[in-house]
């Protein structure tokens, strides 16, 4: 079976979003989740978060127009597919839930008003946040999975997964399926 590479704007979202995510879930578990409410740059993290994720929002729809304009040129087991559905739906679910927590916790008013208004001394109150924090712990487990399971494509089965996901213009040739011993020609 011959596989081909992925569009190059595919590409260059795939890895777009790869660290655009990567740096809000850094930001959100290493630097707003220790950080306590009253500490004045808490506001203006928590701005960078909230415009990371609308940012990862606004490529990962493109990057689904995009991918649902063109047929799917290679083959995923059931697994597969569902991890990478789950790549595109857990990133929605975190933007929602930490759109609703936004608004729950009147976050557009503290952080573009100017009034200077507290942020809330606990986001752990609102039901949407312990919702956000779990999508977000769900997705750094499947991050850490889809990366070796491609490093287990590329390194194991050699099947030059990689590939795909690079800006060469020449078709991968994806290695044929391996035929059981004992199983005879069906000629």
């Amino acid at each position: 079976m011959a596989g081909t590479k992925h569009d190059r704007r595919l590409v260059t979202l795939h890895w777009l979003l790869a660290a655009l995510t990567i740096a809000m879930l850094m930001i959100g578990f290493l630097w707003l989740r220790p950080m306590p409410s009253s500490d004045p740059r808490k506001i203006e993290i928590l701005a960078v978060h909230i415009f990371g994720g609308l940012l990862i929002l606004a490529i990962l729809l493109v990057r689904l127009t995009l991918r649902s304009a063109r047929s799917e040129t290679h083959r995923r087991g059931r697994v597969a597919a569902a991890a990478h559905y789950a790549l595109y739906v857990l990133p929605a679910l975190l933007v929602a839930t930490g759109a609703a927590t936004a608004f729950r916790a009147r976050l557009p008013v503290i952080l573009w008003s100017g009034h200077g208004a507290d942020l809330p001394a606990r986001f752990t109150v609102f039901p949407t946040f312990i919702a956000h924090v779990l999508f977000a712990e769900l997705l750094t487990l499947l991050i850490a999975v889809h990366v070796a399971a491609a490093l287990f494509h590329q390194f194991v089965l050699k099947d030059r997964t990689f590939s795909l996901m690079t800006y060469g213009t020449e078709p991968v040739e994806q290695p044929a399926p391996a035929v059981p011993a004992g199983a005879g020609s069906p000629d």
